[in-house]
């Protein structure tokens, strides 16, 4: 597994000549860069608070969204997030379950499930840390791998129950080649998340195969913290002045208009295959 994070860089030593900007020390960098932003201060980013230990998290609204989706239309598959990664043939699952078992531990969104209260209300319940269930599907050829994984994310999750994070462990033709499918649901992360993850996962699993610790601390700030501090911000003083001035606009339109009702959505799809000219 290799990390996502890498860029490239140019060359050095190619002959160019370094631009004006280049010649120019630290500070007089950063009055020019001021005085092309027109002498705006940049704004300084929210700090997020976290919230006291022992404390639920709420949902965040994407996440209540979310849930709502899944109560109108119960075991769709169509927030499933399936991540695909190759192994190689010498694929260490001993050092794969460590590196997850690692990444759910740091990200305690993976470990999140949401039963409903009495009253019907979404919850969040955050799950101890623990081993990550790894199965191992043995196939005898690629094509067999594909059919193995399009069933495996036609499962659909329980968000209730969980586990939101699902990891099956694909052993082609003996073990020439492994690969192993992460399948998570979009209540749990999304696509900025997904690079992360498999950023931390390769990373992770290096060092186990290496013997070698774990390469981050615990991750300061959770998601669960975001979803508290997105609720406290919302229900501020200053967000009742912003919905108080879209409730005063007055209404377009010369009133209310009948639509039809629109077809009944479904995860159905089709695939195009481009090729280039």
């Amino acid at each position: 597994m290799t990390s996502l994070d890498s860029a490239e860089r140019p060359p050095a030593g190619n002959g160019a000549q370094p631009g004006p900007s280049a010649q120019l020390s630290d500070a007089k960098r950063l009055l020019l860069e001021r005085r092309l932003l027109g002498g705006a201060a940049q704004p300084a980013s929210p700090v997020i608070p976290r919230r006291p230990e022992g404390t639920a998290p709420p949902l965040s609204y994407a996440q209540e969204r979310l849930w709502f989706m899944e109560q109108f239309a119960p075991g769709t598959v169509a927030y499933g997030v399936p991540l695909l990664v190759r192994l190689g043939a010498d694929a260490d699952l001993s050092a794969l379950a460590t590196a997850l078992r690692e990444l759910a531990a740091r990200h305690e969104s993976l470990r999140m499930r949401f039963p409903a209260t009495d009253d019907g209300r979404p919850s969040v319940v955050v799950d101890p840390p623990g081993a990550i269930p790894l199965p191992v599907c043995d196939v005898p050829d690629s094509r067999a791998a594909r059919t193995a994984v399009e069933a495996a994310a036609q499962r659909p999750f329980d968000l209730e129950g969980g586990p939101l994070l699902r990891a099956l462990v694909l052993r082609v033709a003996g073990g020439a080649e492994h690969s192993v499918l992460l399948d998570m649901h979009h209540i749990v992360t999304d696509g900025w998340s997904n690079d992360i993850i498999l950023a931390e996962l390769g990373s992770r699993y290096l060092a186990a195969r290496q013997g070698e610790p774990a390469p981050a601390a615990p991750e300061p700030t959770q998601y669960g913290d975001f979803a508290a501090w997105q609720r406290q911000q919302l229900s501020a003083p200053a967000a009742s002045e912003h919905l108080d001035y879209w409730l005063s606009r007055p209404p377009t339109g010369s009133g209310r208009r009948r639509r039809p009702s629109p077809a009944p959505r479904t995860g159905s799809g089709s695939a195009r295959s481009l090729s280039p000219a």
